[in-house]
């Protein structure tokens, strides 16, 4: 039974080492105890305005119906939502320099707040200036990467990212949150993975080693490593493809680690809704036998309706022999790979995602 206490600089640190607690073999329980404290105060219109300018940049949030109030430092969130994934994002987001309390216990969650017509004025085209701001926003508030060297340029909604990072995880996370800002349409990650310490590849090495004993999840496999030149090489076999994934964040956060070679190879990984078992990523047919294409496309679509960031009616799913094509038009790229993501847990054999990106680049000049 692990107890945490002791003064970090943020909220989302203290979340943060809980979750490290959690993950590890052997605790049964944490009570956090951490607390935060600001070096100096902020008013309440300056909270209120970075909260709104952060609710109106996030691409995964639909903040429509969200009414924001601020009185001594305490955030009081209250109206409709359109999922419970999306009321956890927006507390997260609320947590700004100088929030001491954030009140969302009056912000309810309904599915019928996912209308498009609330989002109207959300999805346009931004300035290159506005989605750089948005971007080193993100970062500040991100305990993963505030405190790396990054430089941000954005060319038309694409952007660059260059400068130095302290470890692999903070790279990374640096190209997911900008990645989840309104108005950027891809991303090129040049950023330089730079140790403050350095240490060999035997420490590194040890390190993972110890890590992943240590994990529940992880401990219960053969994993072959190797570290060159601070390169993480993975390689055996595991049970699903969220261990792999697991692997390469856990691997990420261990100071040593620049960049990261993962060969994991999923093996036997059933899929509930086809007759298709995952192998090293990709479902590949064991028997011969397709579920009917109305229960794919039955499937599937319920999988839309199951998603907390993406409205099914803006999707059309048709089938044939197993072949899945995907229409209709929303508004970022995150929902068009998540449809297609949909489609495959649904049990299609292969995805056509035809689904347009509204206010992608190239149709502007048709505007």
């Amino acid at each position: 039974n692990v107890t945490l206490s002791g003064v970090v600089d943020s909220w989302h640190e203290i979340r943060f080492a809980q979750d490290i607690a959690e993950s590890i073999t052997g605790v049964k329980s944490v009570t956090n105890n951490l607390t935060f404290e600001y070096d100096s105060l902020r008013s309440d219109a300056d909270i209120y305005n970075e909260i709104s300018q952060i609710y109106l940049t996030d691409a995964r949030l639909d903040h429509s119906d969200i009414h924001i109030a601020v009185n001594g430092g305490v955030v009081t969130l209250t109206g409709i939502i359109g999922s419970l994934a999306e009321k956890s994002l927006a507390i997260t987001d609320a947590w700004v320099t100088g929030v001491k309390k954030v009140d969302a216990s009056n912000l309810n969650v309904n599915y019928w707040d996912r209308d498009p017509r609330l989002r109207v004025n959300k999805y346009v085209k931004k300035s290159d200036n506005d989605i750089i701001s948005a971007i080193n926003t993100a970062f500040k508030y991100d305990y993963r990467v505030n405190g790396a060297d990054i430089d941000v340029l954005s060319k038309n909604g694409y952007v660059t990212l260059s400068g130095k990072a302290n470890d692999f995880l903070a790279k990374n996370s640096a190209e997911e949150d900008a990645r989840d800002i309104v108005g950027v349409w891809d991303v090129d990650n040049r950023i330089k993975v730079r140790p403050n310490l350095l240490y060999t590849d035997d420490n590194t090495l040890g390190r993972v080693k110890t890590t992943f004993e240590k994990n529940p999840i992880l401990s219960r496999f053969n994993i072959n490593m190797a570290v060159l030149n601070g390169k993480l090489y993975l390689d055996g076999n595991i049970d699903n493809p969220y261990d792999k994934v697991l692997a390469g964040m856990v691997a990420s956060r261990i100071p040593g680690v620049i960049d990261i070679s993962n060969n994991l190879k999923v093996q036997h990984y059933y899929n509930k809704y086809s007759n298709f078992y995952y192998k090293n990523d990709y479902p590949v047919i064991e028997e011969p036998n397709f579920l009917p294409d109305d229960k794919i496309k039955y499937n599937i679509e319920r999988e839309l309706w199951r998603s907390p960031f993406i409205d099914e009616k803006d999707v059309n799913v048709s089938v044939k022999d197993g072949h899945v094509t995907l229409t209709g038009t929303v508004e970022t790229q995150r929902e068009k790979a998540a449809a297609e993501k949909n489609a495959f847990e649904g049990g299609a054999y292969t995805v056509d995602n035809k689904i347009v990106v509204r206010y992608w680049p190239k149709n502007h000049s048709a505007k």
